[in-house]
């Protein structure tokens, strides 16, 4: 096959989804305004527009179109807007980059890997444009029309008139930023001072979530910094001859020091001996050591000044005076796995109430000579420190008892052991030492901390909680900015959000509806300014920028009534309002969003103000956001926050739902250029169309779970659409010949089955498109009507298929799958079906089709179980029948079989019946306490292995089947049943007779096997025998 030949059903998709999207766009399909019917808004987290977008966006994005299509159907007035950010660092620190490219390469000089200008050259900028990307003005004029280019060619369905981008560049959604900063500080959520953060030293400011390659939600992580002072030091290194050197810990802890008993170094560690305040050198690691430069303890700030460099074995042995313990010094001893990257290197070990420290020290003290360290250094007995009703005064010696903990090697009991240990101890422990004795533990700790800093023992320090890398490749550290900054751990204003999202909001998933309320709890102050980057200034402190996630909590707000604001998307002219940005004012956003007049807003602007304070009213609040799950702790939390200071007294206002999936891998692996998995979504377009591209994303997943796009769906389902529309076509001509009665029973039985089928899945479609299950709605929707309807087909062939159940099918196929691949349905639609059915007054289009009300979906349970019993019968005697002839084929005996007779059992057997009554008492009923298979063992009857062993087989019948499964009376009178398909089964067989034989009968015989087909016959699983 040439490749013109190979990608002709790509292209005649592509050809169609062209045609469809420019009928939308004459049409203004997805235009909303406010009517009489009920709204839906919801938004989609606006894509940094710094590139194109890829397949990641697309796929989250399609779960926000998937519902936005199918309200549609349900007769909603759907608002679907979509707007780009450019607030933040990553697009002006690209620039910059790129200004470096340009320069070397104007010096003659090779550019490094990776460079800017390579990154701008795949996105398939051409050359000559590349110099025009120093400028970062330039890349936000330049990338958010190709994203809107991309969704449109994704087939979104957006209300463009609404779209913008951020940052000042914008002067009226810069307007609406300010105000809203305003609201937040007149409200007292805004503060200014020092704060610990997350800080990057080679762009010299904060690196706020958005400007992160890896470390997305850090957040700085305090500890209590314990100062051990070295007794020696000249037996380390002669420079440190008469110098205060202090062995620093970083602990969560400080309370537990009254039990220190040694510290812990790597032997293998390089630490290093740096110069602090107060003529005092500390030792520890390096990158400890960094941040502590940006904390203001190095002698001269943001710079280290390291004396030497020491390796942990030359360390081991040292004498240290440690605070707070009885002892009058400790040794410093070897342990392995200490991590370098975490706090400083240094671990005080007290072994009373850690049992990592415990199982350490006890090895030490086994196997000194091992260790390579002599016998007195940890020749220490644990000190009790805390008594914790579990576990005593001596917790760790107790849980490493326990949990039978031998060694190090014991990690994952060491594990468990570490966190019951702590929990119980920090929430149920007391102290029964030092100044705080008979204090609980989780309130003493804050107490001896403050002494210890105030005596000099101990320096509060802090470092990111986990490793964070900034876009310009340099590990962060946490260092004390002055900044602007969102009190979100004040307390009042926590509850308010939490008893929204307990009680009034909808998640989806109760893992999401978790995270948020953990987010809520974990959630402390926020700094919203920043001094480099795009944006909008703090609009009372212009030399400060507000961060990326503090201008996009509530801007869904400015969705509403963006139109009239702004006539494009970068505001360069007025909106339907005609108003300049200079008039939006606080007064006037205050009068359009809170509802407050003022002499402040001008009378001539109020009439158009009204009609966008209804506007506003009407969509507003959003009720669905669907996003990435990376968002929850961050700006999912942050808009409900913002929601719940802006419009205070109104939480019917809040956001009213969020859908969270996961992140979204490409055949397995994450995308990456490398490993040639990484597709925009102009790529995914140009290879595979858009709605083959969009069934992808419905077949990859809707959980929390990572997603797998597995981009043979994508291919596969250029297949699956052009078949269907292959069906379609060679349908219609024919389609007024066909019947619409059955001349036979046994065809109107499959009449009834086919139309039962078709109702029960529009049914299960629309609560999978409720419950946000696309997958399912793709598998159900798609898959399985498909699969009935082809057996339906097969089923009828003597007399052909019902015209009115082809025409409903096909109806339902197009109508409900229309969310997911919106272009070849409506193709289909339009070109097929609407010709077929207008006179009975259907819309022209799918965008102005309404679903019937779920209720007309009427099937009939009772057919579809009997339609299952037959297909499942069918398909035994089909596998029994091959076996029976493989069987004769060996015996060398004529492959033949003239007759069929299947044993049918119209009752259960008493035990059998009582065990059926036993499960649904259980499984029905839901009795409390209640358990069928110990009831029959307590029972002990002389059939209890075979009631057990019935069970065990019933109850892999429920879960296929349901309750029927478990009915002791069964509905089914499979005698006549089977007798209305005699000529059916012969025919369908292949065989000249069949012949059906009651079990009880089949008891009496007196040959063998009919015999053993009525013992074994039961109601619904009949026993076949071959002639």
């Amino acid at each position: 096959m040439d490749q013109k030949q190979s990608f002709a059903r790509r292209d005649k998709l592509r050809a169609i989804e062209q045609s469809i999207q420019d009928q939308w766009a004459a049409n203004q399909s997805f235009q909303s305004n406010p009517d009489e019917r009920k709204k839906f808004f919801l938004t989609f987290p606006f894509p940094y527009a710094n590139g194109r977008l890829h397949l990641g966006h697309s796929f989250s994005f399609s779960k926000c179109d998937f519902i936005a299509r199918f309200k549609r159907l349900q007769g909603q007035n759907v608002l679907l807007p979509f707007a780009f950010h450019c607030t933040g660092m990553p697009i002006s620190a690209a620039a910059k980059r790129l200004q470096r490219d340009l320069d070397l390469l104007q010096q003659g000089k090779e550019l490094p890997k990776p460079s800017q200008y390579q990154s701008l050259l795949q996105m398939n900028i051409k050359e000559e444009e590349i110099p025009k990307f120093a400028d970062p003005y330039h890349w936000i004029r330049f990338f958010p029309s190709l994203g809107k280019e991309d969704l449109i060619s994704f087939g979104s369905s957006v209300d463009w008139r609404r779209s913008f981008i951020t940052t000042d560049e914008n002067p009226y959604f810069n307007s609406f930023i300010e105000w809203h900063l305003i609201k937040l500080k007149e409200a007292g959520y805004v503060k200014f001072g020092q704060r610990p953060s997350i800080f990057s030293t080679q762009d010299g400011q904060l690196c706020a979530d958005h400007d992160r390659r890896e470390g997305e939600g850090v957040n700085p992580q305090e500890y209590t910094l314990i100062k051990q002072r070295v007794l020696k030091p000249e037996l380390i290194d002669a420079v440190l001859t008469g110098k205060n050197i202090f062995l620093v810990c970083a602990t969560l802890r400080p309370e537990t020091m009254y039990g220190q008993t040694n510290t812990f170094v790597l032997p293998e560690g390089e630490y290093g001996v740096f110069e602090m305040k107060n003529d005092e050198f500390f030792i520890c690691s390096e990158r400890s050591a960094l941040n502590m430069a940006y904390q203001g303890l190095t002698k001269e700030d943001k710079k280290l000044n390291k004396i030497a460099t020491v390796k942990g074995s030359q360390l081991i042995g040292m004498e240290i005076k440690a605070p707070l313990t009885q002892y009058e010094k400790v040794y410093v001893l070897p342990m392995p796995g200490i991590k370098m990257n975490k706090a400083t290197g240094v671990v005080t070990s007290v072994p009373s109430d850690a049992p990592d420290d415990w199982a350490t020290l006890r090895d030490l003290q086994k196997k000194p000579d091992f260790y390579q360290i002599k016998p007195e250094w940890a020749d220490f007995k644990p000190i009790p420190i805390i008594d914790v009703p579990k576990y005593g005064d001596l917790a760790a010696l107790t849980a490493c008892d326990q949990f039978q903990i031998k060694s190090l090697k014991d990690k994952d009991l060491l594990q468990k052991a570490k966190e019951e240990v702590y929990k119980a101890g920090f929430y149920e422990g007391k102290m029964i030492i030092g100044k705080y004795k008979g204090m609980k533990v989780c309130d003493a700790k804050p107490l001896v901390r403050k002494d210890m800093i105030e005596s000099g023992e101990a320096l509060p320090y802090f470092e990111p909680e986990n490793t964070v890398i900034s876009r310009n490749g340099d590990e962060c550290v946490v260092s004390y900015c002055d900044q602007w900054y969102i009190t979100y751990d004040n307390q009042e204003w926590k509850e308010r959000v939490k008893e929204h999202v307990k009680n009034n909001f909808e998640t989806y998933n109760a893992k999401v509806k978790q995270e948020l309320l953990d987010a809520v709890d974990w959630i402390r102050e926020w700094g919203l300014s920043r001094s480099f980057g795009l944006g909008t200034k703090v609009p009372w402190d212009k030399q400060y920028l507000i961060e990326s996630l503090s201008d996009s909590t509530i801007y869904f707000a400015y969705y509403t009534v963006a139109h009239y604001l702004q006539g494009d998307l970068n505001g360069t002219i007025p909106g339907l309002a005609g108003f300049t940005a200079n008039q939006m004012t606080v007064p006037v956003y205050d009068y359009l969003f809170l509802g407050k007049d003022s002499e402040q807003v001008p009378a001539e602007m109020k009439q158009q103000l009204d009609i966008m304070r209804k506007e506003f009213l009407y969509y507003y609040p959003m009720n669905l956001r669907s996003s990435g799950k990376d968002l929850i702790k961050n700006h999912l939390i942050f808009a409900l926050f913002n929601h719940a200071a802006v419009w205070k007294d109104q939480p019917e206002l809040w956001p009213k739902g969020y859908f969270c999936n996961g992140y979204i891998l490409v055949d397995g692996d994450k995308m990456a250029k490398s490993k040639g998995n990484f597709k925009t979504v102009e790529d995914m377009i140009k290879t595979y169309g858009a709605d083959a591209t969009r069934l992808g994303c419905a077949e990859a997943g809707d959980l929390l779970d990572d997603a797998n796009y597995e981009l043979k769906l994508a291919d596969s389902g250029i297949l699956k659409l052009t078949t269907l529309e292959m069906y379609i076509e060679k349908i219609f001509p024919v389609l007024q010949n066909y019947r619409t009665q059955a001349q036979s029973k046994n065809i109107e039985f499959f009449d009834h089955v086919f139309e039962s089928q078709i109702n029960y899945q529009a049914i299960q479609v629309i609560q999978n498109y409720e419950e946000m299950k696309f997958r399912d709605v793709a598998k159900n929707g798609f898959h399985v009507l498909q699969g009935y309807k082809d057996d339906y087909l097969l089923a009828v062939q003597a007399e052909g298929p019902n015209k009115n159940l082809i025409l409903k099918y096909i109806e339902i196929q197009l109508t409900l799958m229309n969310p997911i691949v919106p272009h070849i349905t409506e193709y289909c639609y339009q070109k097929y079906l609407y010709p077929f059915v207008k006179d009975q007054g259907y819309p022209e289009t799918l965008t102005k089709f309404v679903l019937p009300n779920v209720g007309t979906y009427v099937y009939d349970a009772n057919i579809l179980r009997q339609y299952n019993y037959l297909q499942n019968l069918m398909s035994t005697l089909r596998v029994a029948i091959a076996k029976y002839k493989e069987t004769l084929k060996k015996q060398k005996k004529p492959e033949v079989i003239n007759k069929v007779s299947l044993v049918v059992a119209k009752d259960f057997a008493d035990w059998q019946k009582e065990v059926l009554i036993y499960m649904n008492r259980q499984l029905i009923d839901n009795e409390p306490g209640f358990d069928f298979n110990t009831q029959i063992k307590t029972n002990k009857s002389k059939n209890m292995a075979a009631q057990l062993q019935f069970s065990n087989y019933i109850m892999g019948e429920y879960k296929q089947r349901g309750a029927d499964a478990i009915n002791p009376n069964p509905t089914l009178d499979e005698e006549a049943f089977l007798n209305n398909f005699t000529q059916y089964i012969i025919t369908d067989l292949k065989i000249k007779e069949f012949a059906i034989i009651d079990s009880k009968e089949a008891q009496k015989s007196d040959v063998k096997p009919v015999q053993q087909a009525g013992n074994n016959a039961q109601p619904g699983k009949p026993c076949p025998l071959f002639e």
